[in-house]
C-alpha cells in the first residue's frame, strides 16, 4: 500500500519518507546479495539488477525535477509520454548490458544527488505545483516525488521478497 504522509506535508516528512523507503530498498538488495542480482525472473524476465536500473532512472528524473525546480523539456519527455509498459521496456533495453557494479554505484550516486537536491526545497514546494514551472496545475509535487521514490519501492520490494522466497524453496 502506498505510504501517505499526514497533513500538513512538509519537506522534512517527505525526506524522512524517502530515507525510510530507501533503507527498506537497500535492505532487500543486501538480503538478495550480489550473486543473485543478475538472475532473471523476479518480475517477468527482469532481474534485481534491471529493477535497480529502473528505480535509478526514476530517482534521476526526480533529481532533475528538484534540481531544476522546474519541469524543463528533456530527452526523457518521450519516455514519460509512453505507457508504463513501453517505458519500462525501453529502460530495460537501455540498461540491461551495463555492468552490475556500475549500476549499483550509479544508483547510490543518484540517490545522494536526490537527497542533496531535496534540501533546496521548502515546505511550500511540496504542495504548490506553481513553484515548478511546467508542472501541470493539478499535480502535487510531493506526490510526484513519492511516486518515483518511497511509494515506488514497495511494489518492487514485495516482488523481490517473493522471488527470494521462491528461489530458497527451489534450493
Amino acid at each position: 500500500m502506498d505510504q501517505v504522509l499526514n497533513e500538513p506535508i512538509t519537506k522534512a516528512k517527505v525526506i524522512q519518507a524517502i530515507e525510510q523507503g530507501r533503507a527498506e530498498w537497500d535492505a532487500i538488495l543486501e538480503e538478495a546479495g550480489l550473486e543473485r542480482m543478475e538472475q532473471p525472473g523476479v518480475e517477468g524476465e527482469w532481474s534485481i539488477k534491471d529493477i535497480v536500473a529502473h528505480n535509478m532512472w526514476n530517482e534521476h528524473e526526480m533529481v532533475r525535477l528538484v534540481s531544476d525546480h522546474a519541469m524543463l523539456p528533456s530527452e526523457s519527455d518521450k519516455l514519460w509520454q509512453m505507457s508504463n509498459d513501453e517505458r519500462n521496456e525501453v529502460l530495460y533495453r537501455m540498461f540491461k548490458n551495463r555492468p552490475l557494479d556500475e549500476l549499483l554505484e550509479k544508483d547510490r550516486m543518484v540517490h545522494r544527488q536526490l537527497m542533496q537536491a531535496m534540501e533546496s526545497l521548502d515546505d511550500t514546494d511540496m504542495v504548490d505545483p506553481s513553484r515548478f514551472p511546467g508542472m501541470p496545475d493539478d499535480w502535487v509535487p510531493w506526490e510526484i516525488i513519492a511516486g518515483c521514490t518511497f511509494n515506488h519501492y514497495p511494489d518492487h520490494i514485495r516482488d523481490i521478497r517473493a522471488w527470494l522466497g521462491s528461489t530458497k524453496a527451489d534450493s
